[in-house]
């Protein structure tokens, strides 16, 4: 029997408890107790041991770290095989094949540091959104990653869930996109709101592609109001408004039948999210396994580009180019 993948993990908070079901075997009822909601969208309600989204398989949790140590205690009890509880991250680089920093709440700013340790050690590492706080520092951990012949992953829940597969599938239906327009909730625990902002970003992207030209944003906080422009000329505006528990897409087309010039995606949610947590589980442990990255390293940077650009041009009240914050 093929030895397991002795996953180290970093960061125990709400994102973690989305991956953990998918990645490794827990104690769902433990689960139940320290992430009610997790366990609800995880399961079926009339069988709380069974996971509903299909798990990776064949990966081990053996680490786990988080700057609270108690948290990762917490953490550690869940698993069925509780891992060793490391209280110095960069001791989560010993004796392990593979590393995932999970982050909901935090704006990326450690993603560089947290990430070298294990890069400069050849081991694959997911890091969960956003990639980085800085264009700088995504250009950096990529060119790190290339240097050491490493892969790296960086995804949001929102860019593999089903619905922009499904839209685009539509898109010659109504005569091709003309504009978009995204609404959903901003960040709600730092300044920059990143660990927000870069979910509907990311939706964008997953949605109508890579390539933007540039940004304008306004309103009471990052991404309130946004206006995204394509190299193409198409037009995405995003809305991002405080109290929103989801997301929806529109697309609008140039059919001039009524019945035929838009699509609605429909509300993306929590159960969206438990699948696209299953996809990228498996988006990681094929990376492990192939040593390629899910992702082309551009798209994860040129997000980032994407939400230093916001940021800007809200501080600076006007059009902000991505080749202003993202020289190639």
């Amino acid at each position: 029997m093929p030895r397991k993948i002795r996953l180290a993990m970093f960061r125990v908070d709400n994102h973690l408890y989305h991956y953990l079901p998918v990645l490794a075997k827990l104690d769902m009822l433990r689960l139940r107790d320290v992430s009610p909601e997790c366990h609800y969208w995880f399961t079926d309600c009339y069988f709380p041991l069974i996971v509903v989204p299909k798990v990776a398989g064949g990966i081990e949790v053996t680490k786990i770290c988080d700057y609270e140590p108690h948290r990762a205690r917490e953490a550690a009890g869940v698993l069925a095989k509780p891992p060793e509880v490391v209280e110095d991250p960069r001791d989560l680089a010993r004796n392990v094949d593979a590393a995932f920093i999970a982050n909901c709440g935090d704006d990326g700013s450690d993603h560089r540091e947290l990430s070298e340790p294990f890069l400069r050690k050849k081991i694959p590492t997911f890091i969960d959104k956003p990639f980085a706080l800085s264009t700088k520092d995504a250009v950096a951990m990529v060119r790190l990653a290339r240097r050491h012949k490493t892969p790296i992953y960086s995804a949001s829940l929102l860019s593999v869930v089903k619905q922009p597969e499904l839209l685009r599938r539509q898109f010659k239906r109504i005569g091709g996109v003309v504009s978009g327009v995204v609404n959903g909730a901003p960040g709600w625990n730092t300044e920059s709101g990143q660990e927000g902002v870069i979910h509907a970003v990311s939706l964008v992207q997953a949605v109508f592609g890579s390539g933007v030209r540039s940004v304008f944003c306004h309103g009471d906080h990052p991404g309130h109001y946004a206006a995204l422009e394509y190299e193409s000329g198409l037009q995405v505006s995003m809305h991002l408004a405080v109290g929103i528990g989801g997301y929806t897409v529109e697309v609008f087309g140039s059919n001039r039948d009524p019945n035929l010039c838009s699509l609605h995606s429909g509300m993306i949610g929590n159960v969206d999210y438990s699948l696209g947590a299953s996809t990228i589980a498996h988006h990681f442990k094929r990376m492990i396994q192939t040593g390629k990255p899910p992702r082309d390293y551009d798209e994860m940077i040129e997000n980032i580009a994407v939400c230093e650009a916001l940021l800007k041009s809200r501080k600076l009240g006007r059009k902000v180019k991505i080749r202003e914050v993202w020289k190639r």
